[in-house]
Formats: C-alpha cells, structure tokens, sequence
C-alpha cells in the first residue's frame, strides 16, 4: 500500500511527458507547414536558390559578352581600364523592407565606348552580400584584400546603424578595382553575375533600336536666275539647280 502513492505519481510523470512530446510534435509539424507555404512562393523560391559562381572555363565567354577580353579565369587579354574596356559603376542607394527581410538597393552600369550604358537595379540581403559576394571577392584577392579594402571596410553583420554607408564605400572600392584591371576575370564575372546583370541578348536589342533611326535631310528649290546670277552664268531653259540643306 506505501507503493500506491509512487507508482500513481510515475503515471501521472509519464503521462505529462507524453503529452509535452505530443504538442512539440504538433508544433514541428506545423512550423514545416508554414514553411513549406512561404517556399511554394515564388520569391521565396528564388530566395532560397543557392548562388552558384560560374565554372573557371565559362568566365571568358560570359564576360566578352559585355565587352571584356579575358584570356581565362585568372588573366585579361585586354586589360580593363585600357582604351575602349568597359567600365562598371557600382551605388548602394539605400534599403526597403521586403516579405519580412531588409533588402539593400544597388545601382550598377556597365559602360562601353560607342555604345548605350547597360545599366540595371538589384536588392540583396546582408547575409547574401557577405556569404556570396564579400567572402567570394576576398578569397580570391587573398592577403592582398586587406590592403585594397582597407578604407572601406565591409558592412558588421546585423544590419547596425551605418550598414547603408559601409555597403556603399565597399562597392566603390570594388569596382575601382574591377576598372583598374586590379579584379581578374573571375571576380569581375562574380560581380556581374551575382548582381544580376541582365543578358547579353537583352542588351544588344536595346542598343539594335539606335539602328532604326533615319534622318531625313529635306531638299530646297532655289530659283535658276538667282543661283545663275551669282555664278554669272546663264541657265538652259527649264532648269532647276536643287540645294539641300547641310
């Protein structure tokens, strides 16, 4: 009989950990639900895609779409910054809010000489910056990224007061380097592709509409007598000496 009380109280110990493992099944089961909602969307789709940089041997088809001349992944044909190399602009404008997440608004352009800038918008989150673009850029300059990013150091993690600014000075500084030649093929195909540039056949058809445009040059009659009478000379009859305007 002195057993009772225990055995009734294990019961009831059991029983209460069975329901706690129950609700914290539930909540599992619901907490996948909702996640499997938000990724059936499609910018969370997108969102949840893992950047992938282009393969070694891609990097000098990819980039002479834009204008540059790249030998392999590693060395220019043509450098940039040289006569006639493209030039790639690179802002921070600021941020907005977006399905719960900060998104950081870049302005990039890539300039060509004789031919319409290519220039396009893009949002990225910090965590994508910092893991797909800022760890990329630095493993590839090694221990000469330091020196080069000195002053312009990358943004603290956690979106503290400021993000807008550093984000900003390192994009400068990233594409001085992409203009100077500093930034081999690789890191410049990095740059372009992680922000999203648009494709190379979009350009060319904006920039085929140039050819479209005629300029008509309009013809003016000018009396024979008058023209005759400058040059002293005496018209056939009939005649019409035409002028067009220069």
């Amino acid at each position: 009989a002195r057993d009772w009380p225990t055995r009734g109280a294990k019961r009831f110990n059991r029983r209460d950990q069975l329901e706690q493992q129950l609700q914290r099944a539930a909540r599992e089961v619901e907490r996948s639900r909702r996640a499997e909602a938000e990724l059936s969307r499609p910018q969370d789709l997108k969102r949840a895609q893992v950047f992938e940089p282009l393969a070694p041997l891609a990097v000098p088809s990819y980039l002479e779409a834009y204008g540059y001349s790249a030998r392999d992944a590693e060395a220019w044909l043509a450098r940039p910054g040289s006569l006639a190399q493209p030039k790639l602009s690179l802002a921070v404008l600021g941020h907005e809010e977006r399905d719960g997440h900060t998104l950081y608004l870049i302005a990039c352009a890539v300039a060509e000489e004789g031919l319409p800038p290519l220039d396009w918008q893009v949002g990225k989150r910090l965590t994508s910056l910092r893991e797909d673009l800022h760890d990329s850029v630095k493993e590839a300059f090694g221990e000469n990224y330091a020196r080069h990013f000195a002053n312009t150091p990358f943004a603290l993690k956690g979106g503290l007061p400021g993000t807008t600014a550093r984000l900003s000075a390192w994009f400068a500084s990233l594409a001085a380097l992409a203009n100077s030649g500093e930034a081999g093929p690789s890191v410049v195909a990095l740059v372009l592709q992680f922000l999203e540039v648009p494709q190379a056949k979009e350009r060319s058809s904006r920039e085929d509409d140039t050819d479209d445009i005629e300029i008509s040059i309009p013809e003016i009659s000018i009396p024979v007598e008058d023209e005759c009478q400058k040059l002293k000379t005496k018209p056939m009859p009939g005649s019409t000496i035409i002028h067009t305007v220069p």
